[in-house]
């Protein structure tokens, strides 16, 4: 790892991307994340990545140094690296070359940042049973439009490890080739590292499953940049997902501008639906564990003895309140569910006292019918909504 090196100067880079904060959070507003704007062919977005995250400089090679000093504790870890990162250049070419972007620009070896990259993949392998590690909630469901219809809405908590919250960042990308598309992530990783939406109103977001079913394959963040940026529609991402080899370990969620919605688990083993809502009224959930027969046995419950379950009871407090409302809910109402605290095992915003080892770090709610979400940096319940534009001339370089 190089030697830290001053905060740089940067652009503009949190000017015109975003409307006035809606007032739907509640509380008192908390820190902004950077916006970034990359543009151009994957290793110029890599390289202009690395140059706006200058401030966070110091975090994140912390955080990294941090997780190759775990990594390198595994005496078997090459064995994974080698056929994971063939798998990357074989089947993932626009990752890499966003990777390697990244890394000239961090003053890194590309095979360092991708070392830091597939950490968490060997990691989980050496210790899959141990407590603690990220978690998230993510459905997709309609809610009522201005004109008395329905729309889609895709909505996401992000937990991740605390240090994640300083790295958490929201991009707004235009490729030299494919669709544009905004999406949230951390600084220092390609790809879509948390969620997105692309132009043509196609929404997607990622959850993670610990389970020993990983293997060489596209990692869910090269799924995701890959479905934004050259699909359009729930049923041309499923198509692609069956075409690929994955390294697994996570579920997709999708939802699309029709009201079409999916959650597809990722296994190294294959991709399977288990669920596809064609219906503008159908909803679909996913939280950190699967529920397809040939998965379910293939997940591990590693959370601390007294939050054993946590995956199952917000999945099922999700479904019911979706399951038990009389008419559909308003973008508001949705704001108010990734703020929902109940018990230990069944809240929806998770702060760090309830687990160190994660807490939610944002909100977000995807409005494919307007190409447009919702971002709240932080804790929901506390947080501020602002809204950012997709696919138009304003939220763009």
């Amino acid at each position: 790892m190089p030697s830290l090196r001053g905060t740089e100067d940067m652009e503009e880079a949190n000017e015109a991307t975003e409307s006035q904060p809606l007032p739907l959070g509640g509380g008192p507003p908390q820190e902004r994340a950077l916006v970034l704007r990359l543009k151009g062919t994957h290793w110029e977005m890599g390289r202009a990545h690395a140059a706006q995250v200058a401030p966070l400089r110091e975090p994140l090679f912390s955080f990294m140094r941090s997780q190759l000093d775990e990594l390198h504790k595994v005496p078997w870890a090459g064995e994974r690296l080698r056929p994971l990162r063939e798998a990357w250049g074989q089947h993932a070419a626009p990752l890499v070359a966003m990777l390697e972007g990244l890394a000239e620009g961090l003053s890194l070896e590309p095979w360092d940042l991708f070392q830091y990259l597939a950490a968490p993949y060997v990691l989980e392998l050496a210790k899959y049973t141990e407590a603690g590690g990220p978690e998230c909630t993510v459905w997709a469901a309609p809610v009522r439009d201005g004109a008395g219809g329905l729309q889609p809405v895709l909505c996401k908590n992000r937990d991740y490890r605390p240090q994640h919250v300083h790295l958490q960042v929201v991009v707004l990308a235009e490729p030299a080739e494919g669709y544009r598309y905004g999406y949230i992530s951390s600084a220092g990783s390609p790809g879509v590292f948390s969620s997105g939406m692309n132009e043509q109103g196609l929404a997607v977001a990622d959850t993670r499953v610990r389970t020993p079913d990983q293997g060489p394959g596209v990692p869910r963040y090269g799924l995701m940049m890959e479905i934004l940026e050259r699909h359009g529609s729930v049923a041309s991402a499923l198509q692609y997902l069956q075409s690929v080899p994955h390294m697994g370990g996570g579920t997709l969620t999708l939802a699309d501008a029709r009201g079409h919605k999916a959650v597809v688990e990722v296994a190294h083993s294959g991709a399977r639906v288990v669920a596809h809502a064609q219906d503008p009224a159908g909803w679909v959930v996913s939280t950190n564990h699967f529920v397809h027969p040939d998965l379910a046995d293939r997940w591990v419950d590693g959370s601390p003895p007294r939050l054993r379950g946590n995956s199952v009871a917000r999945r099922a407090e999700v479904e019911r309140w979706l399951a038990q409302r009389d008419d559909a809910p308003t973008v508001g109402d949705m704001v108010a569910l990734l703020g929902l605290h109940r018990g230990p095992l069944d809240s929806l915003c998770r702060h760090e006292e309830v687990d160190g080892e994660s807490r939610t770090v944002s909100g977000t709610v995807f409005l494919p019918a307007e190409r447009a979400f919702l971002f709240c940096h932080g804790y929901p319940c506390q947080g501020t909504f602002v809204r950012f534009e997709v696919g138009r001339e304003k939220g763009f370089p």
